[in-house]
Formats: structure tokens, sequence, C-alpha cells
């Protein structure tokens, strides 16, 4: 009943990709599409595995390049359709795994049938992952997986062996091109192991967490060496802090036009400076670095469940308190986390938003499905 019922979610909330099967969106939608293009036309045309694009910039890298994507299992959906059918298949396949993920995490968890359903759905229907794939970031299905990584590292806390689907499903994330998402995941995990070595006063979670990446690392070396040594010879340091001001809050969490904010920000950013968004909002870029819209009523259960259960859940909530804090960076006293954080190689290259936003969602999510379960 749960797969029916979350697979007929998914067509619904898909189907708007489906009305016009073989377009694509704006922005990124090109790039991601060339991703998946240029191996499989390597692949057909040539016979030739694909080390190498003849295509982008006079020539350059692909195999090593962090957002190669054909080594991950969706990239087989790319070679029997057409790229531009093959990446919508994904956005419907992946947004099922991530309301089952976060069902069976939410389960795990010790929340009702209802409570798991409603984080499910409060966790990928949220306006944070619509938006991105919107403009193209498809690498952000791979939240889908997090939820999955995050299960099976909860339950190596108790059964060491589960590790092993961690370091799986991390690899996948890379193989798919998800540098953005591997790295907001790695720290995702890190932060609520050393909440739960805090907890236990014991390091044996911080033990488990270095093992899963340790493991991930070894197993998917073939991809991790050549990407590192690409990115050292070629760096892309990313120094535009993305502040968050108290006006922006309304419209982040509580504000249903997240079209048209997201519509705004394009115009302001492609065709020009936009006095009035400017005056809203400051300099920003797109808007799907913002909108955290998740709906009025979880949103309402969300403060009380963080002030009932945080001496029960503390681990949970620090840990998405920590990532708010890293995203609500720039325009805030808390933006020495960031500082910290985007010293470490790697970091260096990418936006506070990255990703981390996404899981503090997730965290978010866990946190009102564990509270609805509470008061049922």
């Amino acid at each position: 009943n749960v797969i029916i019922i979350f697979f007929f979610a998914a067509i619904i909330f898909c189907l708007p990709v489906f009305l016009s099967l073989g377009n694509w969106g704006i922005h990124d939608w090109d790039q991601q599409i060339f991703w998946r293009a240029m191996p499989r036309h390597t692949l057909f045309a040539y016979k030739q595995f694909p080390f190498w694009d003849p295509y982008v910039n006079g020539g350059g890298v692909y195999f090593a390049h962090p957002h190669a994507c054909f080594l991950n299992p969706m990239f087989l959906l790319s070679l029997p359709f057409k790229p531009e059918i093959g990446v919508k298949i994904e956005i419907l396949v992946y947004f099922l795994i991530g309301l089952l993920g976060t069902y069976v995490l939410g389960r795990s968890l010790g929340m009702s049938n209802l409570g798991a359903y409603l984080a499910a759905f409060v966790y990928m229907c949220s306006s944070y992952l619509s938006l991105h794939v919107a403009e193209g970031h498809t690498c952000y299905l791979l939240m889908a997986l997090v939820v999955w990584v995050f299960f099976f590292y909860v339950r190596a806390l108790s059964q060491y062996k589960d590790a092993v689907f961690a370091i799986i499903l991390l690899v996948w994330i890379q193989f798919a091109g998800g540098v953005h998402i591997f790295t907001a995941a790695v720290f995702l995990l890190f932060i609520f192991s050393a909440a739960k070595s805090i907890e236990a006063r014991n390091i044996k979670p911080l033990l488990i967490w270095m093992t899963v990446i340790g493991g991930t690392f070894l197993l998917g070396a073939v991809n991790f060496i050549p990407m590192l040594g690409f990115i050292r010879d070629y760096p892309r340091p990313i120094n535009d802090l993305q502040g968050i001001g108290p006006n922006m809050f309304y419209h982040m969490f509580l504000d249903r036009n997240q079209a048209g904010l997201f519509l705004a920000s394009y115009k302001n950013t492609i065709v020009g400076i936009d006095p009035d968004y400017q005056k809203r909002f400051g300099l920003l870029t797109y808007w799907t670095a913002y909108g955290f819209y998740i709906g009025y009523i979880p949103l309402f259960l969300l403060l009380p469940g963080i002030l009932f259960q945080f001496k029960k859940r503390w681990p949970l909530i620090v840990t998405g308190l920590i990532l708010f804090i890293v995203v609500l960076v720039s325009k805030s006293p808390f933006g020495i986390v960031w500082n910290i954080l985007h010293r470490i190689p790697i970091y260096n290259y990418l936006r506070p938003s990255s990703g981390h936003a996404g899981n503090a969602i997730l965290m978010m999510a866990l946190v009102i499905g564990l509270f609805f379960t509470r008061i049922q």
C-alpha cells in the first residue's frame, strides 16, 4: 500500500514535467542534458569509454569532471531514450525513492504511519527541491538518496554492517555528478555523528562516520582520485556568500508564490537588474537557494516539535539548526560556521546553500513527523 500511494503521488507531483516530454527548461537544463548526451554519443557513435569531452570549451576531461554522471545506474535511462526524456524519468524515479526513503527512516525512528507519510511529503514536496529541478539542477534529485544514506548510518550505530549500504549510496551520489550533494551529506553525517557521540558519551558514532567516509573513498577511488586532480589543476573558488536578512524569512518559509519569486530572481539575474527585486531582497542570485516553503501546517508543527522534543531528539534538532546556520550566512553573526567549513578543500568551491539547505529540511521533516506522532 505504501509503495502504491507514493507511486501515484510521484506521478501527480511530476506530471507537469511530462506534459512537454521532448522539451527542457531554462538556465542549466541544457547543461544537464549535455552531461548525459555526450557520454551516450561517445558510447554509441565511437564505441569508446567517455574519458574525454571534445566539445565544451574546445575539449577537456569528462571522466574526472565533478559533474560526470554516466557511472550511476540512472544513466541507463538515457541509453534507450533521448537524454531529455531519460532525465525526466529520473525525476520521477528519484522522487519515488525519496518518498519511500523518508517514510522508512521515519518509521525506524518511531514515527506512526501517518507521521512517516507527513515527513516524506514535507521533505520531497518542499519548494527547495522543485525550484532546483525547475532551474536544471537535476543533481539535487540526489537528495532522495541522502535520506537512505542517513537511514543506513543510523542503523549502523546498532548494526555495523549496514555502513556498507551507506558507503554504496554515497558512491552512487558522487558517480551521478552530485559533488554538491555528496559534500553536504558528508557534513550532515559528521554533525549528527558528533552529536550522537556526545549523547552516548563515546566516540563510536564518529568512528562509524570515519568508516563510512573511508570506505566511500576506497570504493569510489577510480573517480575520486582523478576528480581531485582535476580540481587541484583547475580550481574554482567561490567567495559570494549568500546572506539572508530577516525581511526574507516570510518569503522563504511562508510565501506560497515560490514560482513567482523564482521567475523574478531569474529576470533580475539574466534579463537585467530589477530595482523592486533588489529593494525587497538585496543582492541575490536565483531564488532556488532560498525557497524553503514546506506549508503552513508543517511549519506550525515544527516550532512546538523543537521545544517539546529537544530533550529526547536533540541530536536531530541541533544538526538541523547547525545546517540552517551554515545557510544563513554573510548577513548573519553566525557566518563563522561557513567560514570554517569553506576552508576545507572541495567545500571552498561550493556556495553556502549547496545541498545543506536540503539536509536542513530533512531534519525539519523528521522533527515534524515525530511531533505529529506524539500528538496523535
